[in-house]
């Protein structure tokens, strides 16, 4: 590797250290590493940056894939983002990849971006120092398989780890080999602070526990960071300068408020509590084989993806949802940015199964018990109500990001389930939410292709 690109080297070698640690530290994120401005980009075709010279960021969407590789990107997405359903059998502990790796590491990194993992492919096979040679991305990917899952390592023709390889891959796409690519990396803090972990301990209780819970073991809203169903002692997160830099870009997540010193106390608060020790675990036979999205689901010009046949979730509302901060039905704020954009029908389709589904119905159409509102039932979304239907779609649009943006406590007493704000929760991007938007907007006989 030529000398220019050294540093760049060891800031991924450091990244992927950390790679899959699955800390959720509320107010942790990984911050993007310090890269030299190279003309790789203009040399090879790459798109630049107004600045120029700079490497974009511009990932395709996983559900764009060609046909003859979509399952297998789909399903490195769904092992990314719900590790423990798809790869259960190689996982050790309560945590999935997305706890650090945000959004399936389709982010850019930086602050509430987690640790990306856009481009990756185009930077291995690379030398590490943990095996002192170098190694390709299946020996990298068991390594936090091993440690941050504190599991064991997925046979490397398996389909999952065939699957998630794809995925790395198709997020590279047009990414030049061995480039310096801006957004990988984690970049140490720089302060001469001492950690303290009195000090850490008391950040913790007050600005990560009611997330993690007091012990460190997690809640429904954030995973455990010690403890035997956290990472074990052999992962990169376990490293104080890592888990530090990691909090001073993400946490309280959504809203990352820790100074450097406040990053560092707590971090070292956290690495010196009790985890699993790391033991290296054999390879465990043939791989379970999961359900995911066919070609055929996705495929360019199909009418309507068709749900893979999985059990039924009880209706419940999501952990992060406070009640009390939820607006009553008609008085929610005004519609934000998901109203403006133009989101996929296909992408939400994906998103409501995960979601919505479990109150909503499949497709929207199940009038789902709820105990204690007026109606009795949770309201239909296909046909959604009159009163929010509009044969122009910006309006349509703008009439449910209201409810999906602010949520909505419906009319009765007490009733059991309300809607979630997952706008100003920040649980779902805007884009994410425009997507759904256009799905349940699609499912009412409406298409928004374009702005109005």
């Amino acid at each position: 590797m030529g000398k220019n690109r050294l540093p760049f080297a060891l800031s991924v070698i450091i990244i992927f250290v950390v790679l899959g640690a699955g800390v959720g530290f509320s107010g942790i994120s990984s911050v993007v590493a310090a890269a030299e401005k190279t003309d790789v980009a203009a040399q090879t075709g790459m798109a630049a940056s107004p600045a120029g010279g700079a490497i974009a960021f511009n990932p395709p969407a996983v559900q764009d894939a060609p046909a003859s590789i979509r399952d297998a990107v789909m399903l490195g997405y769904n092992l990314m983002t719900d590790t423990g359903k798809y790869a259960g059998q190689y996982v050790g502990n309560k945590l999935t990849c997305s706890n650090c790796h945000f959004k399936g590491g389709m982010t850019e990194g930086g602050k509430n971006g987690g640790l990306s993992l856009v481009g990756v492919a185009a930077t291995y096979p690379q030398y590490k120092k943990r095996q002192n040679y170098s190694v390709d991305l299946v020996t990298r990917t068991n390594d936090c398989f091993q440690r941050s899952m504190n599991g064991r390592p997925l046979p490397a023709d398996s389909r999952e780890m065939t699957a998630i390889i794809t995925y790395y891959q198709w997020i590279a796409k047009g990414l030049p080999i061995y480039a310096e690519i801006p957004w990988l990396g984690v970049k140490h803090l720089k302060s001469a602070h001492k950690p303290d972990l009195a000090k850490g301990k008391q950040v913790f209780a007050r600005k990560c526990a009611l997330c993690h819970g007091d012990n460190g073991q997690g809640t429904p809203a954030a995973p455990p960071i010690w403890g035997n169903d956290s990472f074990n002692d052999g992962a990169g997160m376990r490293k104080r300068e890592n888990l530090a830099a990691f909090a001073k870009g993400n946490m309280p997540k959504g809203n990352p408020d820790l100074t450097a010193e406040q990053a560092l106390d707590v971090a070292a608060f956290v690495a010196a509590q009790p985890r699993p020790h790391f033991a290296a675990k054999p390879g465990s036979g043939a791989p379970r084989t999961t359900s995911l999205l066919s070609s055929s689901q996705l495929a360019p010009g199909a009418a309507e993806p068709r749900t893979p046949q999985v059990k039924t979730t009880p209706p419940r509302v999501p952990a992060f949802a406070d009640r009390s901060k939820i607006p009553a039905s008609g008085k929610e704020g005004p519609p934000a940015e998901a109203a403006t954009l133009i989101g996929s029908w296909k992408q939400g389709k994906v998103l409501f199964d995960r979601h919505c589904q479990s109150c909503h119905g499949p497709q929207g159409t199940d009038k789902v018990p709820n105990p204690g509102s007026e109606d009795g039932t949770v309201p239909p979304l296909n046909p959604i109500d009159p009163g929010l239907a509009n044969k122009k779609p910006s309006i349509f649009a703008a009439n449910i990001d209201r409810i999906i943006q602010h949520g909505s406590i419906p009319d009765g007493p007490h009733p059991a389930l309300f809607m979630p704000n997952w706008g100003d929760s920040r649980s779902l991007s805007q884009q994410e939410i425009a997507a759904i938007e256009a799905y349940v907007i699609h499912l009412n006989g409406v298409q928004r292709t374009k702005k109005e």
